[in-house]
């Protein structure tokens, strides 16, 4: 141990909070290094010369990103940090301005010496961080406010200013405040909210680098939303008066000010694409304990982030790799030790620089890493395996344990993931799963030995899922199936079904997993047991409905939609409440029973105390409804007959005479067309609905509408003839549009 080191040391307030032990550890290791004017000290994107260093004498310059100018300038008595890149590459070049000489500790040794020293790793860590973070806000600041700061400016302005350590879930202000601070957020990701209907909503995310609160400093009007960290953040805060201050000693402040201000008046008006600032994350949690899920959960990590990597850069992140990046051994052990891990934090923003999306493995316990990564993600990912089921208790418990202290407009969003062997495993009683994890925004079954499945679940979950919208039509909707064959031979996936009506039905035989071929045998079968021949004395309707839903049930398999391969969702129109029904849980038959139930035709599907009906009285192409539940793609089909139903005539001819001519006479030729029951009601419905068809047809990224006019209402026979039409009709269009947009 050389004194001439303990008393270089004593000239820097690095040492103020370190004890002498410590400083005499840190000295021992200490190399004195000279450096001539112009000489490069470090680079940027470097992986060499790691460590701390302490300037004894002369001034560093800190180069921008051209390399040219200088950013910042370091003199006697401060330190330099390379020593929290995950890679170990530096951010900034540095170069000695003159001749200048520096006390030097590489990464290594300070590594060695916290090894068994948790109190000296901490106060390490504490004090890099400190330096580390001013060096953040001065960047902020120049990037908002230009090179008119001076770094002594910039000093003069921290020292004024207070930082403001804000835990997950944890609230800035409240809407009503007063405006009497600025914020700027240094790390983390605030939201801001407002009361809508008595809840509130989300209306903007605040990102790093982004400032809080320049409105009302200027008009002095209360704050307009709540402001909210939903991670883990980091935000400096400056008082009025200081603000005041700051705008007077550097007028360029007030026009940043009114750029920002200016800039958000124009993105109530105008959509504006935040993403390229966003970086969404989902942590992976296995409810299912074993050796074999373990592997499951980091290879499903893996690849739904090789998956979402060809559409927009994603990062996987364990436990192990984690502790490979930043050269530790075990990243629970420094997590429970130190309160704020700075590498850890470091290593995060540049995965959120360079990524669009960061998958977090959680370990299978509720370690302090599992912890961290449900703290910085907004979307959990639970994995089950049906082999052995939600036997993952203690992880459960923990989870539900702290989100009683979480408002509900900040709990992490939950989504569902059962993984099975291969398809040949029928999935079965997913309902009993969501109990345990209360509530379910989503949910997929995935076969593991099916790469398109890890693709599907891929493209929902980044809101990139194509969804398929089925109108209803009757015997009409058969060339549903047409168009579902056609898409598959052009490789366009489906990874959302819904529908309305017949839309519904052959919806559901979609989700369900059956080829264009078997839904065309089934429902051949089904149309050969005449289910809409079974006439009544009409009271409640023409047809006693008892073969239809005995016919629904044998389509369904007995089956659950949460138990289908693809989501699926069917409407149905409550004439109870006059309000529109989306079916999503439970029975399939009973799904599509209800949306198909054509209000005089078929008698209403009794749920509760309430009678429902066919969907297409409100919403006869739910594309709508798909979008806002999955975003991502939509492709809308529908069967509108072109053909307009006028009155080729002065007046009806006798009902009774003229249905048994109908009747007798089933091949001739009329020279007027008089409606039936059937076109009369379904145009009826079409009529209540239009107006929304054509709002949905006009959000699809690709309508097909195909001409179905020949086919009535209640032909289903005609099964092979609708299928040719729907199919040739999609193949031409595909033809002729760009296909690419479903990708984009």
């Amino acid at each position: 141990m050389g004194d001439p080191n303990i008393e270089i040391i004593k000239k820097f307030d690095f040492f103020e909070n370190i004890s002498i032990s410590q400083s005499e550890m840190i000295a021992d290791k200490l190399e004195i290094i000279e450096y001539r004017a112009g000489e490069v000290i470090f680079e940027k994107d470097s992986e060499e010369n790691a460590g701390i260093y302490f300037l004894i004498d002369g001034v560093v310059h800190f180069l921008k990103e051209n390399g040219n100018d200088v950013f910042i300038d370091f003199s006697s008595g401060d330190f330099l940090s390379t020593f929290y890149s995950d890679d170990e590459k530096d951010d900034f070049t540095a170069v000695a301005s003159s001749n200048i000489k520096v006390a030097f500790i590489d990464k290594e040794s300070i590594l060695i010496l916290c090894k068994d020293n948790i109190e000296l790793e901490k106060t390490i860590y504490d004090l890099l961080t400190k330096g580390h973070n001013l060096l953040k806000l001065y960047t902020i600041f120049i990037s908002l406010y230009g090179d008119n700061i001076d770094y002594k400016g910039f000093d003069e302005i921290a020292s004024a200013g207070e930082w403001l350590e804000m835990p997950d879930n944890s609230k800035l202000f409240e809407i009503g405040d007063d405006s009497d601070y600025i914020y700027y957020l240094v790390s983390g990701l605030l939201k801001a909210f407002t009361p809508i209907k008595n809840k509130l909503k989300m209306v903007g995310e605040i990102y790093e680098g982004e400032v809080i609160g320049e409105m009302g400093i200027l008009s002095d009007d209360p704050r307009s939303a709540s402001i909210y960290a939903t991670r883990p953040s980091l935000v400096f805060k400056l008082s009025k008066s200081h603000t005041t201050r700051l705008m007077i000693k550097y007028p360029q402040v007030i026009l940043q000010f009114a750029n920002k201000i200016a800039d958000r008046l124009r993105s109530t008006q105008t959509t504006v694409d935040d993403s390229s600032l966003r970086i969404d994350i989902y942590s992976l949690v296995s409810l299912s304990m074993g050796e074999k899920q373990e592997l499951d959960n980091i290879n499903i990590g893996k690849s739904l982030n090789n998956s979402i990597t060809k559409i927009r850069p994603c990062y996987f992140l364990s436990s192990a790799l984690v502790c490979e990046l930043l050269n530790i051994r075990n990243i629970n052990k420094k997590l429970s030790s130190i309160e704020k891990y700075t590498p850890l934090e470091d290593l995060l923003a540049k995965l959120c620089a360079n990524h669009r999306y960061l998958i977090l493995s959680c370990d299978m316990e509720y370690s302090p890493w599992t912890s961290w990564c449900l703290s910085i993600s907004e979307t959990d990912l639970y994995l089950v395996d049906p082999a052995v089921g939600i036997n993952n208790e203690d992880i459960i418990y923990q989870i539900k344990r702290d989100e009683k202290s979480v408002p509900n407009h900040l709990q992490n969003e939950k989504q569902l993931i059962i993984y099975h062997k291969s398809k040949d495993d029928i999935p079965e009683k997913t309902s009993d799963y969501f109990n345990a994890i209360t509530p379910v925004n989503k949910h997929y079954h995935i076969a593991l030995e099916d790469s398109k499945d890890i693709d599907r679940v891929a493209r929902t979950i980044i809101g990139k899922s194509i969804g398929l919208c089925l109108a209803g039509g009757g015997a009409k909707g058969n060339a549903h199936i047409g168009v579902y064959k056609a898409l598959i031979e052009n490789n366009i996936p489906i990874d959302t079904v819904c529908g309305t009506s017949a839309g519904g039905i052959v919806a559901s035989l979609i989700a369900s997993g059956y080829s264009p071929i078997e839904i065309i045998e089934m429902l051949k079968v089904s149309n050969s047991k005449n289910i809409f021949k079974e006439y009544t004395i009409p009271y409640s309707s023409i047809i006693a409905t008892n073969k239809v839903v005995d016919d629904a049930k044998i389509l369904s398999g007995n089956r659950n939609i949460e138990d289908l391969w693809l989501p699926l969702f069917t409407c149905a129109v409550n004439i109870s409440t006059s309000e529109l029904v989306v079916l999503d849980r439970g029975p399939i038959w009973k799904a599509t029973r209800a949306t198909a139930a054509l209000p005089g035709i078929l008698l209403p599907f009794i749920q509760g105390d309430s009678l429902l009906v066919d969907g297409g009285l409100i919403n006869n192409m739910p594309g709508d409804i798909l979008l806002n539940r999955y975003g991502g793609k939509l492709i809308s089909v529908s069967v509108n007959t072109e053909k307009d139903l006028f009155a080729q005539f002065d007046k009806f001819p006798p009902q009774a005479s003229y249905f048994i001519k109908k009747l007798l006479f089933k091949k001739k030729k009329e020279d007027v067309d008089i409606p039936n029951l059937i076109d009369i009601l379904m145009r009826s419905i079409m009529v209540s609905s239009a107006a929304k068809s054509l709002e949905v047809e006009k959000m699809s990224d690709i309508f097909l509408n195909p001409k179905v006019d020949g086919i009535g209402m209640l032909e289903f026979d005609s099964i092979d003839e609708s299928v040719e039409i729907g199919y040739n009709y999609t193949m031409k269009k595909l033809e002729e549009i760009d296909i690419n947009v479903l990708y984009k």
